[in-house]
C-alpha cells in the first residue's frame, strides 16, 4: 500500500525530582500524518486528564440554566437572529432541533443548532433522535446556502461543549458554516488526496482504513463509516469516522445521518466511561467546487477537552496554538482499545 505510518522517537534524559533526582530517560515519539505531513508529539503524561474528584456535584448544579441563558426556549426566540434563508419564521427546526444566524458570522453563511430548547447539559447522553436531528438541520441550512447562492460552497460543521472547549456558551450546540473560502484543514486534506491519487492511483481513505485495521486502530466497522483512532491525532482521545463515498454535507441522506449518529453516541459512551465532560468535533466532506481527483469522503473528527472544574489546565498551549505542534499524552492504540468496548455490541 502507499501508506506509510512514520515516526521517530526521541530519548530525553533528567534527573527526576519526585524520584530524589535520579536520572530517568524519557521517550517522546513523534508521529507524521500521511497524508498532510503534520507532526504530533505522543508526550508522557502531563495531568491533563486528571482523575475526577469522587464527590464531584452534579453538572447540572455547577451549570445552572438560570434567566441568561441565551438558548432556552422562549428566550432563543427573542434574541437570536433570523434569516430570509430560512424562510418563514427565519429559523429551521427539526424535531427538538432548532437552527438560527450566528449572530456573529463567521463566513458567507453561519449558523448555530441547539440540539433541544430545554437546558440539557448530558450531551453525552442525548438521544440517537435529538443528535440525528441536529445534523438534518444543520445539512438542510448547507442545502439551503447552496441553492441562495446558485454555486457550491466550502461546508462544515462543528462543536464546541463546555468551557474546557473553547465554548461561550454551557448550552449543548453544534455551528455550522457554508463559505466560498476553504477552511486549513479541508484544504490540506484535499490537497493531501490529490498528491496520493497521482502518485499511487488509489483511494487514500480506502487505503487508510485498511492500513489502521492493520496496526491496530481500527475500533469498528458500521454501515457507512469507518471509525479508527488515527496514527497522528489531532487531540486527545481522538477518534474518527470514514465514510465510503465522496460526499460533502449538503448531499447526506437521511440514512447516512443516522449511521453517523450509532457511531458518534458509541464514541460518547467511550467517552462517559472515561469520565470526560468536555470535547470539540467537526464534520465535513468533499465540496464539489473541487475537482474529482480532490474528493473525498466524510469526515467526523471527535476529541476530548480537560474536566470541567474550578482550576484546569488548558490542552492548548502555545505549543499547539501558535507552532500547529501537537503534544499528546495518550497513543491511539490505547484509545482504539477502549473504544471498542463501546462498540462491541455490532
Amino acid at each position: 500500500m502507499g501508506i506509510r505510518f512514520e515516526s521517530r522517537l526521541v530519548n530525553s534524559v533528567l534527573c527526576d525530582p519526585r524520584a530524589d533526582f535520579d536520572r530517568r530517560e524519557i521517550d517522546i515519539e513523534v508521529r507524521r500524518d500521511p497524508l498532510t505531513g503534520r507532526t504530533v508529539r505522543l508526550l508522557s503524561p502531563r495531568g491533563i486528564l486528571p482523575a475526577r474528584p469522587a464527590r464531584k456535584p452534579p453538572l447540572e448544579k455547577r451549570l445552572a440554566p438560570g434567566a441568561s441563558c441565551p438558548f432556552c426556549a422562549p428566550r432563543v426566540l427573542a434574541i437570536t437572529p433570523t434569516s430570509p434563508l430560512l424562510g418563514p419564521p427565519g429559523r429551521l427546526t427539526v424535531g427538538e432541533a432548532l437552527l438560527f444566524p450566528n449572530l456573529y458570522p463567521l463566513g458567507l453563511e453561519s449558523a448555530v443548532c441547539v440540539y433541544t430548547t430545554s437546558h440539557d447539559l448530558n450531551l453525552l447522553e442525548f438521544s440517537d433522535l435529538r443528535m440525528a436531528d441536529a445534523l438534518k438541520a444543520c445539512r438542510d441550512f448547507c442545502r439551503l446556502a447552496t441553492r441562495k447562492h446558485e454555486q457550491p460552497l466550502y461546508t462544515a460543521i462543528y462543536g464546541n461543549f463546555l468551557p474546557p472547549s473553547g465554548s461561550s456558551v454551557d448550552h449543548p450546540h453544534l455551528q455550522v458554516l457554508a463559505d466560498p473560502e476553504n477552511l486549513t484543514l479541508t484544504r490540506q486534506v484535499s490537497e493531501g488526496v490529490e498528491r496520493h491519487r497521482e502518485a499511487t492511483g488509489g483511494d487514500y481513505f480506502e487505503e487508510l482504513v485498511a492500513s489502521e485495521d492493520a496496526a491496530g486502530r481500527l475500533v469498528a466497522r458500521l454501515r457507512h463509516f469507518d471509525w479508527i483512532a488515527p496514527f497522528a491525532p489531532l487531540g486527545m482521545m481522538h477518534l474518527q469516522a470514514v465514510g465510503r463515498e465522496p460526499l460533502a454535507i449538503e448531499e447526506m441522506q437521511d440514512h447516512l445521518i443516522e449511521d453517523l449518529v450509532d457511531g458518534l453516541l458509541r464514541t460518547f459512551r467511550y467517552y462517559r466511561s472515561q469520565q470526560i465532560d468536555s470535547l470539540n468535533l467537526i464534520l465535513f466532506g468533499a465540496s464539489r467546487i473541487e475537482p474529482e481527483a480532490r474528493r473525498f469522503p466524510l469526515q467526523l473528527h471527535a476529541v476530548v477537552r480537560p474536566l470541567l472544574q474550578p482550576f484546569y489546565r488548558n490542552d492548548a498551549t502555545a505549543l499547539e496554538h501558535l507552532y500547529g505542534e501537537l503534544g499528546i499524552d495518550l497513543a491511539p492504540e490505547i484509545v482504539a482499545r477502549g473504544a471498542r468496548q463501546a462498540f462491541s455490541d455490532i
